[in-house]
């Protein structure tokens, strides 16, 4: 389960005249209302306000890091490449991500080459499971068996459809998806470039597709990370296509330095901007942020697209302003309501 990070928010609740703000929040529409009666000129100012405190929860995401250990991980030092960059992005990102781990095929190499089992999940998503995750990684086995990522991913979904919070999948794979029994060898597409090797070497594009797509069905996006994939990108880009990333092609690493790169920016990209309050200022001209005790723009007030903005009773934090909350866990966010216009 993720744990979330609280922050003490103040609010001045609104009473008189300063009740009748217009309740439709910040957005294209000015938020509705335009202060009539709160700033003098219609009813009288009213000055009172009685301050309320309220709780902010920062949102964390859960991030399932799918791995293949199928036995071709273990060429060219991918495998050892792999773990050494998911151990070191974890460590990195743990008090703003929940991370987990999921390996496929299911007992790696210490099962038979033929092994198609749909994976194990090693490790839900929680804050500070790095240590954790570097555990497994390093006692669980290494590569060995086929690549069933259909499976993996269907496990994946199971898995995160329980835990609350936005989550998302990052799928670090080497080649192309099998273990298909219920193809034909003799006409089907093989998955090891020619050689047949039975059923389990059909190519499984077409169900690794529908699960990922299954995946978006339920809001949780996969990214697919090709590690030194070959001949096989079409089949990761159709994967990807389907993730509900918005994205159409994979991203493909060839080393362990590009493969933390690339898990390193898509686990900070998810790491939320969101503060969700627990009531709603009316109005939000009429509210001021401030972060570690310096006031913070609206969006409408800066030229570059950062600053705040307000969504019903959640504080998005924008552009910049975000990207430079994303690396703390300190941050000092506060928020208040007054009883006079704070955006003109």
């Amino acid at each position: 389960m993720a744990h979330r990070t609280s922050i003490c928010v103040a609010l001045c609740l609104l009473i008189g005249a300063c009740s009748n703000a217009s309740s439709e929040g910040d957005g294209a529409n000015g938020g509705g209302g335009d202060g009539t009666g709160t700033d003098g000129s219609g009813g009288g100012k009213v000055n009172a306000c009685e301050e309320h405190v309220l709780n902010g929860e920062r949102g964390i995401p859960n991030i399932l890091v799918v791995l293949d250990r199928s036995g071709s991980m273990g060429d060219d030092n991918k495998w050892r490449d792999a773990v050494a960059a998911i151990k070191n992005v974890t460590s990195n990102l743990e008090n703003g991500v929940a991370f987990g781990l999921l390996t496929y095929p299911s007992g790696g190499g210490t099962q038979s080459d033929s092994q198609c089992g749909a994976g194990n999940m090693d490790v839900s998503p929680a804050t500070g499971s790095a240590g954790q995750i570097a555990n497994e990684l390093d006692t669980s086995g290494g590569p060995g068996g086929r690549t069933p990522t259909a499976g993996a991913l269907d496990l994946a979904r199971a898995t995160l459809g329980g835990i609350q919070g936005a989550s998302y999948v990052l799928l670090v794979t080497d080649g192309a998806p099998n273990c298909t029994p219920d193809l034909n060898p003799d006409t089907c597409t093989s998955s090891t470039s020619g050689t047949r090797g039975g059923a389990t070497s059909c190519l499984d594009d077409a169900r690794s597709v529908a699960s990922v797509a299954a995946l978006a069905e339920v809001n949780i996006p996969t990214y697919v990370i090709g590690f030194d994939t070959g001949d096989w990108g079409p089949v990761l880009d159709a994967m990807a296509s389907a993730g509900g990333t918005g994205l159409d092609a994979y991203f493909p690493v060839n080393d362990g330095a590009s493969l933390e790169g690339t898990l390193s920016q898509l686990a900070g990209n998810a790491i939320s901007c969101s503060y969700t309050l627990d009531s709603t200022p009316a109005d939000y001209r009429y509210v001021e942020i401030t972060l570690d005790g310096a006031p913070l723009p609206h969006t409408s007030q800066t030229n570059d697209g950062s600053g705040w903005e307000l969504n019903g009773n959640r504080i998005d934090l924008k552009g910049a302003t975000c990207e430079g909350l994303k690396s703390r866990d300190d941050a000092e966010l506060g928020i208040s309501v007054q009883c006079e216009l704070v955006l003109l």
